[in-house]
Order: structure tokens, then sequence, then C-alpha cells
């Protein structure tokens, strides 16, 4: 969409999921118009701090395709919230207290007052409009929000991002700007970057495409960025230089080195980067992949609250998946990451293995197999699995588009020594395409 995508709502941030009453999406498409429409209204919900009151979801989207490839759309998103006088002092049993906030957890209730408005409202206008060429595309997004929450001033509640891409068989160039207003708050609809923010990118570099040798693809590129947050002393910039290459019937890989200035509360962090990633040929039965970055500065947990150490810091991953004839697969992935203290010493490992496996049974009945176990401690031969989940689905394809899918999934953390389960399910779905 033209400033964020619709906002699922499945769980609130303690995992409370929120019931659908109802739902219903429509679409239409006629010639070189499109257009959707959605309407969707929850529950009320209590949680571990506060309720989610009753709300109707509503999102309208309209295109219109022109010059060929160029579009011009518009988006509206509205989320209205239905408080009424439940929210009294008795109700607040059914809430449950916060292990982090004791009793003072009270103080972070709505308590709905005698004569105060039961209706809020977040609604959303954005406009979206898209410029291709047969080498260019120029992007322009423009975005007001309204809500009764912080009242009739609609001043830097807006948001604006353009882009400009141009990109012969040659050469590569790319920039982009995005300012949003320091009021610009869409967090009950969608997703944008932090409110107040400003930035600016570029990217450019030449492309090669040798016609003999090893190499099927060669590339240079210089890459550059600047962002700002309201309230912060300094932007966060970062310049870097990249390599790609493509290799005739091995793969490929990307090295990158760069420099990084980042600002945290009142504090400016200068450090180096350095990125890589190796791929394999996937048309091959045996593939895989790792990528690897090296560089400085962590959020870790104290006393509740995240505290940002700068000091060296390794993360990556890696994947390898095997393909036995045509009806079997199996993929091992896993990351990893490596927090060092300020003396350079190893500090903390944490650790992500996930076994996945899928067969054909038949032409139109596959069964996948899915787990997770997530396990840190000192070192990687000193690994505490504090997590675990095991996963299965078996779909059958009874007509064309038309599916029916039977699954569960179990989802495990360790608590006092043992695990108890917290997400234990199991699911069971029928898709069928109409035809008119």
């Amino acid at each position: 969409s033209a400033a964020s995508d619709v906002y699922k709502r499945q769980k609130l941030p303690d995992g409370t999921e929120v019931p659908i009453r109802f739902g219903s999406k429509f679409t239409f498409k006629s010639g070189s118009w499109e257009s959707g429409f959605l309407v969707a209204n929850t529950r009320r919900t209590y949680w571990l701090y506060g309720l989610e009151p009753t709300s109707l979801f509503t999102v309208f989207r309209l295109k219109r395709s022109f010059l060929r490839n160029s579009t011009l759309g518009f988006l509206y998103e509205a989320k209205e919230e239905f408080w009424g006088n439940h929210i009294r002092l008795e109700d607040r049993s059914r809430m449950r207290p916060s292990p982090f906030l004791g009793s003072a957890y009270n103080s972070f209730y709505y308590t709905s007052q005698s004569g105060s408005s039961t209706h809020r409202y977040y609604r959303l206008l954005s406009s979206d409009l898209v410029l291709r060429g047969s080498k260019t595309q120029y992007l322009l997004q423009l975005a007001q929000m309204f809500s009764s929450y912080f009242g009739g001033d609609y001043e830097d509640r807006g948001a604006l991002k353009t882009s400009f891409e141009w990109k012969p068989r040659n050469f590569y160039l790319s920039a982009s700007i995005e300012v949003v207003g320091d009021s610009f708050d869409v967090s009950e609809l969608g997703y944008l970057p932090w409110k107040g923010t400003k930035s600016l990118a570029f990217v450019m570099g030449p492309r090669v495409y040798p016609q003999k040798g090893l190499f099927s693809y060669l590339s240079l590129w210089l890459a550059g960025w600047t962002s700002k947050e309201s309230g912060e002393p300094y932007p966060t910039q970062s310049a870097s230089i990249t390599l790609f290459a493509n290799m005739v019937g091995i793969g490929g890989l990307t090295f990158e080195v760069a420099r990084e200035h980042e600002c945290e509360d009142t504090s400016r962090y200068r450090y180096w980067t350095y990125y890589a990633d190796l791929w394999s040929d996937y048309s091959k039965p045996v593939r895989g992949s790792f990528w690897v970055n090296f560089g400085k500065g962590y959020y870790r947990w104290e006393n509740g609250y995240p505290l940002y150490v700068f000091a060296p810091r390794v993360n990556g991953e890696g994947q390898l998946e095997i393909s036995i004839g045509r009806r079997m697969s199996f993929r091992l992935s896993g990351d990893f990451w490596l927090q060092y203290d300020k003396g350079g010493e190893l500090d903390n490992v944490v650790v992500a293995v996930r076994p996945w496996i899928q067969i054909a049974l038949s032409g139109n009945v596959l069964f996948k197999m899915y787990g997770e176990v997530n396990s840190y401690g000192p070192a990687f031969r000193d690994q505490h699995v504090f997590s675990r989940r095991a996963a299965f689905l078996l779909s059958y394809n009874f007509a064309p588009k038309s599916w029916i899918y039977l699954g569960f999934n179990d989802y495990e953390e360790r608590m006092s020594d043992e695990f108890t389960p917290v997400e234990r399910r199991g699911i069971a779905k029928i898709k069928y395409l109409l035809y008119f």
C-alpha cells in the first residue's frame, strides 16, 4: 500500500489473541482500474497492561494504470474504537497484574470518566504515484493521519517518500528521500519508520556481464545513507562499498565494507562493519548459503530494561538443502549471535537451529514437518535451550487453486527448568475457488 501494510492484529504484546467477530474482503478489477475493500470487527479483550476495546477496521484501495506501466493509487485505512462504559474499577479484577510493574500497574489502565468520549478513531489517507519507463522509475508517496486521540491539530502528521531509479544494462543508480512528521503515529493501523524521521539514501555503481570466463555478473556499488530521528542530537550515517559476483555453475558471493556513525541517546559511536555472503548454485540437488556480519553495538536486557553496549558483535545465518528425487527435500537452517564485552571477551552466544522436511505423497498431497530449537550460553559448548517448536502441515490440492489443510503446532518455553506449553493448537482449513 501507499503508506503501510494493513495491520493484521493477531496478538497483543503479551501474546493475548484478539478475537475477530466478523470480517469480509472484496476485490475488483476492470481494465485499468483496480479496487479493494476490507472490513473486520474485533471483540474487546483484556490483556496484561489493560484492555483492547471493541474495534472496527476498514481499508479501501483504488488504483488506476496508465501509460503502459505507470500507476496512480489512493488508500484509506481506519480503526474505530468503541470504549463504551465498560472500563470500570471492578473490571480490573479480570486484568492480569504485571510482573514487571508490580502494584503500580493500575496506573497504566485507561479509565472511562463521566462525560469523556467513548469513541476514538485513527484514520489514514494516502496516495501513491509510480512512473515507470524502460530504464527508469519514479515513486511519490504522500500520507496524512487523522486521529481523535491527538485532538484537532493536524500539524506534523503527514509523511512523504520519493525515490528515483535508473538502471541501464551497465550501470545502476537510485536515490530516495523520506520525511515523517513528528506526530505521524500510525501504530494502530500499520507500520512506518519511527515518527519524526528524516532520511536520505543513494546507491550507484557499474554492472558487468562477462561473455566468457568464470564470472557471469560483476558489480561494484557505492552507497550512502543518513537518517535523523526527532530529538536526537546527531544523525545516523553509513557509507559502504559492495562487491557482487556470480560464478557460472558454482554460485556467487557478496562482500561489503561500511563505515557507520550511530547515535544512541546523546552519544555518537563510530565503527566499521564487514559483511560476507556465499551461496551455491540453487539448481543443484545439494545447495546452500551462508552469511556473516562483523560490527559493533547491541542491546542487552538488564533489570527489565534494554541497555546499549558498544562492544563487538558477530551474527550470521546458514542453510543447507538437499533434494532427494522429485518427491522429497530436506533443509537445515540456523543462525547465531555472538556478543562480546567491552574488554573483547565473549559474553553471550545465541543459537537457533531449524530442521524442515517436505514429502510429496502424491501429485496433489504434500506433507511438511518443521522444528526449531533456540538456545543461549557463554559459549557454543555451553548452551541452554530456552524454547523449542514442532509442527506439521498436510495439504491436499483437490481442485484448481483449492486446498484442504490439516496442521498442528506446539511451541514450548523453559520455565523453572521445565518446558511449559505456550502455544499448542491444531488447524483445519478449506480453501475453494469459485468460478463465475
